[in-house]
């Protein structure tokens, strides 16, 4: 993989690495606490100090189920630089406070406090904070078919539309990640609600805000009888169409979507201590075997075992129910 160099006084550097796909310099100083496993590009030897915080699994590989391979919250102190060759992943980073210049063959950009910055899969970039502090969310995304319609092949470099609910859903999932028994529940809730906030970021309206003005229809009455015909009548939407649309933006069919939003509704009403009759009535089931029977086979266990993993702690009365999204290929 290359050569890692540990730091000397007088070069001010907390490591440096230097491989064929890429070069890569830390100040002293610095600090990242991951979302995910670390980069494969992370030296392990500094996985253990203190401005590295790393999450145990399985729980450090909730985000990766989104194709997600590793996000993280770091800080760097002035004249942090790393240069990348073709990786064929996406990097979205969102600047916190300071600045970057991210350089490609053509353009060296500066990016600001409350912008994003996307570099598509296989373009090299190197990327320097000379003058000041940067702190940042990055994340590395995987070059697949669902990303690839959200995103597309193209630089993106603006303020951020969604910046302060992204930063907050992303530090919503540390917190919860780093507590003493965090909640696979409340991580995967945080997670869905993360993921689709950064698709609304980069949604290019038409059939995809049709898609969206469905989705707050069915959250606002998920005890409604909810069909494919029914909602294609209500949108003006053929089938396929429509079906395009919830995949493109949620990368779900209609009928996957509706699912996941009610056991997910199910987990909480339940979680809040809800009967089995009760949680049926409100998330469009006949009664409470019907439900049961979804609910097993959706979350792995029964409705049951759930309501006692963590009957001490509930979520908060205002957040809409999130949606569970299946990559379909």
């Amino acid at each position: 993989m290359g050569d890692t160099k540990t730091k000397k006084s007088a070069q001010n550097y907390l490591w440096k690495i230097s491989t064929d796909e890429r070069f890569q310099a830390w100040p002293e100083g610095s600090s990242q606490i991951y979302l995910t496993s670390p980069t494969k590009f992370f030296p392990k030897q500094f996985l253990k100090p203190s401005g590295v915080r790393v999450p145990d699994k399985p729980m450090s590989e909730i985000l990766g189920r989104f194709d997600i391979e590793a996000v993280a919250f770091t800080t760097h102190k002035k004249g942090f630089y790393i240069s990348r060759s073709r990786e064929n992943h996406y990097i979205l980073s969102f600047v916190i406070s300071g600045r970057n210049h991210p350089r490609t063959a053509e353009k060296t950009y500066d990016v600001k406090k409350g912008m994003l910055f996307l570099i598509p899969p296989n373009t090299p970039c190197d990327t320097s904070a000379p003058r000041e502090d940067l702190e940042a969310l990055w994340f590395h995304i995987k070059n697949t078919p669902r990303w690839r319609r959200i995103f597309g092949t193209n630089f993106a470099l603006r303020k951020a539309d969604f910046f302060s609910e992204i930063i907050f859903l992303a530090k919503l999932f540390a917190k919860e990640l780093y507590e003493k028994n965090p909640s696979a529940l409340r991580l995967q809730s945080a997670a869905n609600l993360l993921v689709e906030t950064i698709a609304a970021e980069f949604s290019k309206g038409g059939a995809s805000s049709a898609a969206e003005t469905l989705a707050a229809d069915v959250l606002a009455r998920l005890d409604a009888d909810w069909t494919l015909a029914k909602v294609c009548k209500k949108s003006g939407m053929g089938r396929r169409e429509l079906t395009d649309a919830f995949v493109s933006r949620y990368g779900a069919t209609f009928s996957k979507f509706l699912l996941a939003a009610r056991m997910e509704e199910a987990a909480r009403l339940l979680e809040r201590g809800a009967t089995l009759r009760e949680t049926a009535a409100k998330t469009g089931f006949s009664d409470g075997r019907s439900l049961a029977l979804a609910y097993k086979n959706f979350h792995g266990l029964a409705p049951k075992s759930n309501r006692n993993l963590r009957a001490k702690k509930s979520l908060p009365d205002a957040r809409k129910p999130p949606i569970t999204l299946h990559h379909e290929e």
